[in-house]
Formats: C-alpha cells, sequence, structure tokens
C-alpha cells in the first residue's frame, strides 16, 4: 500500500497584462499611493487610460450641476496639443450632454459607439466636436464616480475602434471606477475631518476608509470603554439589527451599547490590554441560539500614539464557523464511514510502517475467514493466507507503494483456514509526515471472487459486443461512402468528371489503387481513370497491365471476365505464387508484379441499362484482404457510377446534337457585300441544352440585300421549328413581297401571315429587318421592326441615335401594323441591331437596358470593323451580367460602311 506521489504543480504564469481584472487591480494600487494629493483626478487618468483605453476625461459634478472637465489624457504624446485644448474647454450643461448624465443617473457604466453623424449630434460645440474627431470616438465607456451614494463625477474612455471595449474589460473598469471613487471620497472627507475636528477624526476616518469593508469585525475602544471606531461586521456579527446612535460626529458610544452580547465576552480581554499593555487572545466566543450559532475567536491589541502611552485598545473578531460546523461534520462522516463499509462487505486494514504492526477490523477478518481477533497483526500473517509461489510478489508491491509514496491497489488470491480460494482487492494510501517520511498506509479491502469468476464471460461478451461494434462501424462507414459517392456523381454531367472523381473518393478508403475502364463504340476497352495511394507508381501499375495485354488472358483478377460475364469477382489473398503463375515466366513481368505487390482485389463491371459501359478495379497492397461486405459494396457502388456515366454520356450527347441543330438556324458564314462591312456575335446561354429561339440571316434579292435578326419565343423544338419556318419563309417572300412598295413592313407582314396559317400555338416571334441597297462609300437602308428592340445607329462622328421603328409582334395579330425607317449610311456610320438578351441582361435586380448599349456603344465609331462594334456589344453584357443569374441568348448584327481610316 503505498502514499501518493508529490506531484508539483506548474507554477502560475501572470496574466496582468489580459487579465481585465488584474489590470483594474494595478490601477487601483498604484492610485491608491496618491489618492489624496492635489493631482490625483489627472494621475487616475493617466493611470487607467495607459491599461484599457487610447484617451479619456473625467468631468466632476459642480455645484450648481454642472460637469467640469476636470482632466484628459491621451495615449499618443502627438495628440497631446488637442487634450490640452480639450481640458481648457468650457464646463458642460447636464441637459446638453445626456451621455454624461446617464451613468450618473443609472449609477452603471454606458457603453457607447458613435458614428461620425452621431458625434456632431452629440458634441457640445464646434471646438469639442473637431477634437473628439481628431482624437478618435468609435467606442466608448462611460463610468459613474459614486462614493457613499454621492455622485462625484463621471469618467469617460473612448478608442477609435468600434470593438475596443470587451464585456470583461466594462465589468473590470466598473469595479475600478468605484473603487477609486472611494478612495476620493475617503481622502476628500478625511482632508474635512481633520481640518474640522483635528487628529481625532482624521484617525477615524483613516480607519474607516482601512477597515470599512474588512472580512473581519473590529472595533477601537478608548481606555474610558468607549467605540472609537468599528465596522458594520461588529453589529452583524452581534445579530444587532438597529441603526447606530445617532449621536453626531463626535458620538462615542459604549462597547455594550453597542453590542450587548459581545461586551460581556471581551470584558477581560479590555481589562488585561489596559493593565498589562500587551496583546491578548485568542478567547472563543459563541454567539446565537442552539441550531443557528455561529462561533468566532476574539483578540486584543493595545494601540500606542508615540510616547503619550495607550491611545485605545483594539478588537478584532475571526469567525470559524464552517470550520466548527466541518470538524463535526468530519467526525459524523467517520462514524457513517464505517455503518457503510460494514453493510458493503469492506473491511478496512491499518499498517504501522514504523512498528510493522497491521491492524485489522472485524470485516476484514471475516473476508479473510477468521474468527474475530484471531489476526496475528503482522504482515507475515496476512501474507501466510496467499499462496506459497505468489507471496514475495505481493509482499514486494506492497513494499513498493509504501516506499514510493504511491497509491497502492492490488488483487490478491488467497486460502481460507477451510481451504475456499477467495480473491481480495485492496485499496492502501500511505500517511506521511510533512517532510514526507511515511508514516502509516491505511486502506480497504473487498470480495471480489464473483467478479473474477464472470471474468472469462465479460470477456466473451466484450469481444461480441466489439466484433459487433466492428461491424456497426463498417455499415456506417459503407453507407457514408454510398452516400458521399452518391452526391458527388450528381453533380456533374461530364463523363470523364463522373471517371475522375469516382476514383479520388475510392482511394484510399477501400483501395490503395483503382482503375475505370471504358468500353468506347467500337467495343475497345480504354483507361479512364488511374488513381495510386502513391501517384508516382500509377505508371507501375499501367507497366503491369500492358504485360496482361501483351501476354493475353485474364490474370489474377480480371475485369474484361467481369464485364463479360456481368458479375463482379473478388480475390481475398494473392500470394507469391499467384503472381509467379500470373508471369508466366516473364521474370521482368514477375519483378514488377512482386514491386507493385497486390494484396487483394475486387472487379465489378459497369452496367447501365442493360448495357456494359466498363469495369472497375480495386486493388489492396497492404495487409486488408477484401471481403464479402466489399464486394457487395463495390457492386452498389458500380450501379451508381453507371448510371451517373451513361445520364451524362445521353447529356453530352445531347447537347451535341442541340449544338449541331443551333448552327442549322445560323448562316454558316456572313457574305461578302461590296462596300458593306458585316459583323455577327451569337453566344448561346448557359443555362442548359435547349436550342435558342435567336436567329439572325443575310441573303441577296433583286433590289439589293436583306439583313434580318430575330427572336423567336421559347427554347427547345418548338422554338427550333418556328425559327427555321420563319427563316425559310420570310427568304421565300423577300425576293418579291406582296404589294406595291415591296418595303421591309411588306416582308414583315406576309412572313406574319404565314406564320400564322402554319402554327396553331401561342407561339410568337420579333424580328428586325433591313433592306440594303449599298453604294461608293455610301449605303442606303430601310428598317422595319416587329416587336423587337429598337437598333442603334452608331454615326461616325460618335453620335449615337436609336432607330424608332416600331411594329406588332410576328405570329399575334393578323393585320399588324409596322413603321419603316429609312437610313442613310455614310463613311464610318454603322447600324447595331441586337435581340432582347443585351438588354435584359442582369446584375441583382438591374438590368442592362438601353442605356448600358449605348453606353457600350459610346467611343465604338473609333472601333474599325463591324466585328469589333459587335464584339464591344457582347463583351460589355458579359461583364455586367451576374454569372449566378439565368440569362438569354445574345446576338449582335451590325452594319457598318467602311472609312478611309479602314484601309
Amino acid at each position: 500500500m503505498g502514499p501518493g506521489s508529490d506531484v508539483q504543480g506548474e507554477a502560475a504564469t501572470s496574466t496582468d497584462d489580459v487579465d481585465p481584472s488584474a489590470r483594474a487591480a494595478r490601477v487601483a494600487t498604484e492610485f491608491a499611493a496618491e489618492a489624496g494629493s492635489d493631482a490625483s483626478t489627472q494621475r487616475l487618468l493617466e493611470l487607467v487610460v495607459e491599461s484599457f483605453a487610447e484617451w479619456g476625461t473625467i468631468h466632476l459634478v459642480q455645484p450648481d450641476g454642472r460637469l467640469r472637465r476636470v482632466a484628459a489624457h491621451h495615449r499618443d504624446p502627438s495628440r497631446r496639443p488637442a487634450i490640452d485644448r480639450l481640458r481648457e474647454a468650457i464646463s458642460v450643461d447636464p441637459a446638453l450632454a445626456p451621455d454624461l448624465t446617464e451613468p450618473l443617473r443609472t449609477r452603471a457604466a454606458v457603453i457607447r459607439r458613435r458614428s461620425s453623424e452621431e458625434l456632431a449630434a452629440l458634441a457640445p460645440s464646434e471646438e469639442v466636436l473637431a477634437l473628439w474627431t481628431r482624437l478618435g470616438f468609435g467606442a466608448g465607456v462611460l463610468l459613474p464616480l459614486v462614493a457613499r451614494d454621492r455622485a462625484l463625477g463621471v469618467l469617460a474612455l473612448m478608442a477609435a475602434d468600434h470593438d475596443h471595449f470587451t464585456p470583461e474589460e466594462v465589468t473590470a473598469l466598473e469595479s475600478l471606477a468605484a473603487e477609486c471613487a472611494l478612495l476620493v471620497e475617503t481622502a476628500r472627507l478625511a482632508r474635512e475631518a481633520e481640518a474640522a475636528t483635528g487628529e481625532r477624526l482624521r484617525v477615524r476616518a483613516v480607519l474607516d476608509t482601512l477597515l470599512a469593508h474588512a472580512p473581519v469585525a473590529s472595533a477601537v475602544v478608548d481606555p474610558d470603554g468607549r467605540v472609537l471606531h468599528h465596522n458594520e461586521a461588529l453589529r452583524a456579527m452581534a445579530g444587532s439589527a438597529d441603526p447606530p446612535p445617532p449621536a453626531g460626529e463626535l458620538a462615542t458610544p459604549r462597547l455594550e451599547e453597542l453590542v450587548p452580547a459581545v461586551a460581556p465576552e471581551v470584558a477581560p480581554l479590555l481589562e488585561k490590554v489596559r493593565l498589562t499593555g500587551e496583546a491578548q487572545g485568542p478567547v472563543e466566543l459563541r454567539l446565537g441560539e442552539v441550531g443557528r450559532r455561529r462561533y468566532w475567536q476574539a483578540r486584543a491589541f493595545p494601540i500606542r500614539r508615540g510616547e503619550e502611552g495607550l491611545l485605545g485598545t483594539g478588537l478584532m473578531f475571526v469567525e470559524h464557523t464552517d470550520e466548527t460546523l466541518a470538524s463535526r461534520r468530519q467526525r459524523e462522516s467517520v462514524t457513517r464511514l464505517d455503518l457503510s463499509l460494514a453493510a458493503g462487505g469492506l473491511g478496512t486494514w491499518d499498517w504501522d510502517l514504523v512498528t510493522g504492526r497491521v491492524v485489522w477490523s472485524t470485516g476484514m477478518e471475516e473476508i479473510a475467514g477468521l474468527e474475530p481477533g484471531s489476526f496475528g497483526g503482522t504482515g507475515d500473517d496476512f501474507l501466510a493466507l496467499v499462496p506459497e509461489d505468489e507471496r514475495e510478489q505481493v509482499g514486494r508491491r506492497m513494499a513498493d507503494s509504501a516506499r514510493s509514496g504511491r497509491d497502492h491497489h492490488d488483487e490478491v488470491r488467497i486460502t481460507r483456514p477451510d481451504g475456499d480460494e477467495r480473491w481480495i482487492e485492496t485499496h492502501g494510501r500511505v500517511v506521511a509526515t510533512r517532510d514526507g517520511v511515511p508514516l502509516r498506509m491505511i486502506g480497504v479491502a473487498s470480495d471480489v471472487t464473483e467478479r473474477h469468476i464472470m471474468e472469462d464471460v465479460k470477456l466473451k461478451l466484450l469481444e461480441r459486443e466489439h466484433q459487433a461494434r466492428l461491424a456497426a462501424e463498417g455499415s456506417r462507414e459503407r453507407l457514408a461512402l454510398l452516400a458521399e459517392v452518391s452526391a458527388t456523381l450528381a453533380t456533374t454531367l461530364d463523363p470523364q468528371a463522373v471517371y475522375d472523381d469516382l476514383a479520388t473518393l475510392l482511394v484510399p478508403r477501400v483501395a490503395d489503387f483503382v482503375i475505370l475502364d471504358a468500353l468506347d463504340d467500337d467495343g475497345g476497352m480504354r483507361e479512364a481513370a488511374l488513381v495510386h495511394i502513391d501517384p508516382t507508381r500509377e505508371d507501375l501499375v499501367r507497366k503491369v497491365r500492358s504485360f496482361r495485354r501483351r501476354e493475353g488472358g485474364d490474370g489474377i483478377w480480371s475485369v474484361r471476365r467481369a464485364m463479360r460475364t456481368g458479375r463482379s469477382e473478388r480475390v481475398e489473398d494473392i500470394t507469391d505464387a499467384d503472381l509467379v503463375a500470373a508471369a508466366e515466366g516473364d521474370e521482368d513481368h514477375l519483378a514488377t508484379l512482386r514491386d507493385l505487390s497486390p494484396r487483394s482485389a475486387l472487379v465489378a463491371p459497369l452496367v447501365a441499362r442493360g448495357r456494359v459501359l466498363g469495369g472497375i478495379s480495386l486493388v489492396t497492397t497492404g495487409p486488408r484482404s477484401y471481403e464479402s461486405d466489399d464486394q457487395a459494396l463495390l457492386e452498389n457502388i458500380a450501379s451508381r457510377a453507371a448510371n451517373a456515366i451513361d445520364t451524362a454520356m445521353l447529356f453530352d450527347s445531347r447537347s451535341e446534337v442541340a449544338r449541331a441543330l443551333q448552327q442549322t438556324l445560323l448562316p454558316p458564314a456572313l457574305p461578302e457585300i461590296p462596300g458593306i462591312d458585316l459583323g455577327a456575335k451569337y453566344r448561346v446561354a448557359e443555362a442548359g441544352i435547349e436550342i435558342g429561339g435567336d436567329f439572325y440571316d443575310v441573303f441577296e434579292v433583286p433590289s439589293g440585300w436583306t439583313i434580318v435578326l430575330g427572336d423567336v419565343c421559347g427554347k427547345g423544338p418548338a422554338a427550333a421549328a418556328v425559327t427555321g419556318l420563319f427563316r425559310h419563309t420570310l427568304r421565300a417572300i423577300a425576293p418579291s413581297p406582296p404589294g406595291d412598295e415591296g418595303g421591309p413592313a411588306a416582308v414583315l407582314a406576309a412572313t406574319n401571315d404565314a406564320i400564322m396559317d402554319q402554327i396553331d400555338d401561342t407561339r410568337f416571334a420579333t424580328a428586325a429587318l433591313v433592306t440594303l441597297e449599298p453604294g461608293r462609300g455610301e449605303a442606303d437602308l430601310c428598317v422595319a421592326c416587329g416587336g423587337h428592340p429598337r437598333p442603334m445607329l452608331v454615326r461616325a462622328d460618335g453620335t449615337i441615335e436609336r432607330v424608332d421603328a416600331t411594329g406588332t409582334l410576328l405570329g399575334v395579330l393578323p393585320d399588324p401594323e409596322f413603321q419603316e425607317v429609312s437610313l442613310h449610311l455614310g463613311p464610318g456610320d454603322a447600324l447595331v441591331l441586337y435581340t432582347d438578351g443585351v438588354t435584359e441582361a442582369r446584375d441583382g435586380a438591374t438590368q442592362f437596358g438601353e442605356g448600358g448599349l449605348m453606353d457600350a456603344l459610346d467611343g465604338a465609331h473609333r472601333l474599325h470593323s463591324a466585328d469589333a462594334v459587335a464584339e464591344r456589344v457582347v463583351d460589355a453584357v458579359d461583364a455586367f451580367r451576374d454569372p449566378d443569374l439565368p440569362s438569354d441568348d445574345v446576338a449582335v448584327v451590325t452594319i457598318r460602311v467602311p472609312s478611309i481610316e479602314d484601309m
């Protein structure tokens, strides 16, 4: 049995620089030494600012109720001129400074965080506002200076940072302000008392300050038995609830008048001090009724004044009620412990390490099967009960504990006198001197035979529980992996990304390296992804596969066979003999296999909708072997991956079809028109794979050229059908439109009729149609719009104009109205046609609009090609729009007459 080891704790590190309470205590300590000086207010502020803020002020309440700024300080010496001017500013009217008066009214700290506008509203003058701004006022704490329920003033601390003052600092500052206010007020009272009544009242004021809140009861009694000073703890100690006698400033009641219950008890002490001039005590006092009694120690000591003899006697009362009651409870606990040990079948033992004497309790003898009082009383008597082959070890463990001071814990097998074998568990602790010399070891013991009998059963149960826990954890890990695989594969519609993401997820969680193979359209197998836990060994895996392809056959594990049969396969344990057989006598192949050192393998086909897309191979190189649960997991993963790959391939195929179809709705290239520069930009929306409705076309007619830019409502095949119908109808009508004039309005009207005859749903279209007659260095145009955004005309001098050619939507009304506008383009002039994908582009709630378009075209007259003008518009839209918001197709067509600068 051994004493507890003597562990020495690490020395605490000072936290004065970070703990607000410690900083506040340091400030209070430094200020206490100067609290009575004339410059104490300024000194107090300097101490507080240096510890808690960047700058601050103190305002004191004047007899007329105004607040006078008596101190100001900033930590930065370069700000001292501003601080000096602030200190000299006029007093503050409380009615004009609610921030300063609030802490005096609530008697609590006020935290303020102010903007520049709020500062301007609060400043009592422009001069003060300018000084506040220069000094920096983002956050402030205003603390009331209150002592003895008297408001002395306000301590204001400021910093430029809005988050400067933490709640812990504010709490510490409240306590500090209260303490410093008390010191200032006490010093003031002491000075007044000294001036008014002389030395006696000065002594009383000092005693008030020192003992008013002391944790002990105290009093000073003069030789005549009158109380010169006492604190409130004295009256509370005697249970007195009456207020002190109202005898004025010089009142000196007698001790028996102040605390009747205490005076008789301490009278002998006072008399002995008076006669001997020496300290007396302590004397035990018991006060109060039984059941509510409190216990005190009283001491008396002489108070002398120089050589004038005894001034009085000091009394100090220290309460030890808690200690007395604790001692009583300890004795009761010992009694209860003895009863509990007996009821619990425990025995106690006490080993005297000096004499070697061992004392056993009756319970201990009962555990050992001895008659009461029959234990011999030595350590050998105990060891005689231990089997002979274990005695030396048991004795050594007990001696080691006693010598080292460690707590002793042991389980010992004993044989009772009746031959019954039992197990006892002992706990002991050393009792040592203050110098660490072991004296005794005391302990308890219990019979734990039944626990040992059940130990084998418990171990078996624990093993079963462990296996069940491993199985449950494995199941949770597999479910988590499946969930992560599903979530990851659902985030992409790129087939290659599916392969790459899956391989990355599986290494190293379920394999040391993973291979994903894909079947091409011609039935060939290609490597889609390969990931090894050590990237430098991926080429080694590829080398092993190249050997297998060269030699043919299926090898140790075969993803080809799994793809042929449609079933997964598992190789639990790959031996060196398997490697030798797979190498088929090729030493280079065998060396490469041994270097790769595969341990176990799983393969599964990737099958979706009854079609084999590829295969997956998992291989370990460490101690892990794959089991049936791993095979089921791989089959589940392979099924999900195959579906994701199939979906991505379908999406990719559909996207390609959509792109191809979209191209058929646009001219393959813009024709060359003599004397005219044409430019077009088309950007498909990024929101999906649907075919867009924007289109443009340029074709020649007998009278010149026709240029059209349109937008069909909706997306997808239906919109593509309308777009194709619109283009082909317009091309058929434009060479010989009905009517006498045959202008763009007539072409749009005839196209509208054709659309309404052939489409019976609510689909409609918009279009801007331009007829062009080029000349030498000029061109004549006629423009008509059917519900389409107005074209923009960019002149060579930089002027930008809207072409107000308005008209009805196409495919809606049987008799639409269109307005034709004739234009003449000179050298450098350009006409810009665009779809609503330009003006309706959004950044949040803001649209690009015609204003954004005109801003984009500002300066476009300096560009030297129609393509550059169109590209400038598309780039401006892309820079403006929010990429996270849905967008529409964008189409821009520019018709420009080249200028001489373009040459």
